[in-house]
């Protein structure tokens, strides 16, 4: 089952949603200019709108930001870790799904919701001992690369400093084997300068065919491994590569071994009981899904990842609204006065122009309620509540651009919901030609009535029988002729927006009673 809404809302000059060059976004129409809001603007309205961040009381919704790994940190704080694991911890966890990070950020924003962070957090505390030691080491492993790329960077040898990250990679590696083994590491991190100069030589003596062979092995992907099987910091042909370095592998093989605690819980078992730990960590991250409401209606997308069922399809179509006029763009030419000026200074302090326009927009957007249901787990009366929460935020969300100097607060003047088993119809084509206002008829006026006229034609030519229900809200009956009939009024207690969404939402209900999903 679908439920579909059509909106013509009709703007005071504005500029709600802007280019790269700051004007109002537009494109061509029916072969006319028209003004534009995009899609992305319009959602992000809605989520933040406060009918559905209302949301966050009784479930979750989801936050896009490339800082989720310091959130899962402070999860695993406030679940009392100490900060330095928590840290260790959430850092190292995203790495190993596969989050290429900058400092405590991920390179990419990330739409997670608060729940998906509390059940990684406790998946992590579940098993915190195996993954806190590999968190710990992977960390020194990290440490220890980066110092010794600061050493090999500073090769007099061009060839060798240009390289010096990826070949500490490497060198970290072959020394240290698996990366569990914090010995190793410790020891490595432990060699000062000179002890590491003699390994740092004979580097020199590696032809450019050997070292290019390095950089191929290096940035092999390696993204096919299974969730069972431990991600390496560098792929094991790029080790085996480098350990055939003939001066390399001896200089290796002469490296000395600082002295340093042993590893604790090096037991025969030890390296493998991690292993599966690690893993279940790691799969549960990819594979734990949200029931966040905003989520569930907009997708999600996550192409770092590979595996697992992080991307979810979104149960929700937004179009770009365009207006149903020509449009063309204004200029706003303003000075501002300096309220201290100098005595012999007159005049504006600054001037500038911003660009507007006022506009009717067709605004088109679409629910499947089997996949928002299917999103939220089956919980069908989430379901229901996000639906609700759609069509009311919808209807009431202003996009905010300009708005301090603008306030372009203007409602809807005309709103249809049509639930339908199938059949989804954008009415855009109505407007292939724009609207101009007549004698008699405003442009809002005008139109609904050109809607109106093309509901009536699509319905006669491709017959109603997959709709259900439809209901219109309007200021008035004015530009109304089919669809006067669907037109709700408010009662005594309700609005008609109330009256719309409960009608909705009892077509909604009625269709999961005879069996739909939702």
């Amino acid at each position: 089952m679908f439920v579909e809404l059509h909106i013509l809302q009709n703007f005071a000059p504005s500029n709600l949603n802007r280019d790269d060059t700051n004007a109002p976004k537009d494109c061509e129409f029916g072969g006319f200019r028209r003004a534009r809001i995009s899609s992305q603007c319009i959602k992000r309205s809605v989520r933040f709108h406060p009918t559905l961040r209302a949301f966050e009381e009784t479930a979750p919704v989801g936050l896009r930001s490339k800082n989720h790994q310091r959130s899962l940190k402070d999860e695993l704080v406030k679940l009392g870790k100490p900060a330095r694991e928590a840290d260790a911890a959430a850092t190292f966890l995203f790495r190993r799904v596969g989050f290429k990070q900058k400092q405590e950020k991920t390179s990419v924003l990330l739409f997670m919701g608060n729940d998906e962070i509390r059940r990684i957090a406790e998946l992590l505390i579940e098993n915190w001992d195996d993954v806190i030691r590999i968190a710990d080491v992977d960390q020194l492993w990290e440490e220890c690369a980066e110092r010794i790329g600061g050493l090999v960077a500073k090769s007099d040898d061009p060839r060798i400093a240009s390289r010096g990250e990826a070949i500490s990679r490497l060198i970290v590696d072959a020394v240290a084997g698996k990366k569990v083994n914090g010995k190793k590491l410790r020891s490595l991190n432990a060699l000062t300068s000179e002890q590491l100069a003699p390994l740092l030589e004979a580097l020199k003596n590696a032809s450019e065919d050997q070292l290019l062979k390095l950089d191929e092995t290096l940035n092999q992907d390696d993204e096919a491994e299974s969730d069972e099987e431990e991600t390496e910091k560098v792929p094991e042909d790029g080790r085996k590569a480098f350990k055939k370095l003939k001066e390399t592998a001896k200089a290796l093989k002469e490296l000395p071994e600082a002295e340093v605690d042993e590893d604790a819980g090096d037991d025969a078992g030890a390296s493998e009981r991690i292993k599966k730990a690690v893993a279940k960590v790691v799969k549960g991250f990819r594979e734990t899904g949200s029931t966040a409401t905003d989520i569930a209606l907009f997708g999600r997308m996550v192409a770092e990842v590979k595996k697992g069922t992080m991307n979810i399809d979104a149960a929700c179509q937004v179009a770009h609204a365009i207006s149903t006029n020509k449009v063309e763009m204004e200029f706003d030419f303003y000075t501002a006065m300096d309220d201290r000026p100098e005595p012999e200074e007159s005049g504006a302090g600054m001037m500038g122009t911003v660009e507007f326009n006022s506009s009717c927009f067709y605004r088109y957007a679409n629910i499947d309620t089997d996949q928002l249901v299917e999103n939220l787990g089956g919980d069908r009366e989430l379901a229901e509540q996000s639906i609700a929460a759609f069509v009311r935020s919808s209807v009431l969300a202003i996009p905010t651009g300009k708005q301090n100097s603008m306030a372009a607060q203007n409602q809807p003047s005309f709103v249809m919901a049509v639930v339908r088993d199938s059949g989804l119809w954008s009415l855009a084509n109505a407007f292939v030609k724009p609207v101009w206002p007549k004698r008699d008829d405003d442009l809002v006026t005008a139109s609904i009535s050109r809607l109106d006229s093309f509901w009536q034609q699509m319905a006669e030519n491709y017959g109603e029988s997959g709709i259900s229900d439809k209901a219109v809200l309007a200021l008035s009956d004015d530009g109304l002729t089919s669809l006067k009939t669907f037109r709700v009024k408010a009662g005594k207690t309700e609005s008609a927006l109330d009256i719309l969404v409960n009608r909705v939402l009892a077509c909604v209900s009625e269709s999961a009673a005879e069996g739909g999903q939702a």
